[in-house]
């Protein structure tokens, strides 16, 4: 395990959803990327009429601050590009943040992530470095 004031973990890394561009400044820990995901309500009226829906454009980004021994603590956002009602009305806000906590592994090409949200069971996934980084 590294310790956080020699991690460099700037650099392009693959999630879930996204590549994300990650920034480290000092203990700060920075990350966003975009994605587009398809909406399927009203999947029915889609296929009679043979229109597909529109895809949605989202941001994910993830705020925190590294700790000892590689670990780091943040919350992960994701928003709907255009959808100002979540960043307007505070409970909006506050039910699309989630808590992870991060682990960098040893050689610095993978981090281990634990996302939880309020009501859910937490998600597990990893982040890993694009080749070439």
């Amino acid at each position: 395990m590294c310790r956080s004031e020699c991690c460099n973990i700037s650099d392009n890394w693959k999630g879930p959803d996204c590549v994300l561009e990650v920034t480290m400044h000092g203990s700060e820990f920075h990350a966003v990327g975009s994605y587009e995901r398809r909406s399927f309500s009203g999947l029915g009226t889609a296929f009679a009429s043979g229109a597909y829906p529109a895809p949605e454009h989202y941001q994910i980004e993830y705020r925190g601050t590294s700790l000892p021994g590689g670990v780091i603590k943040a919350r992960v956002s994701r928003t709907r590009k255009g959808d100002t009602t979540a960043a307007n009305s505070l409970l909006g806000s506050r039910d699309s943040e989630s808590v992870v906590m991060m682990i960098i592994r040893h050689d610095q090409r993978e981090v281990e992530v634990m996302e939880t949200t309020r009501g859910a069971s937490p998600r597990f996934y990893a982040l890993a470095r694009e080749e070439g980084g």
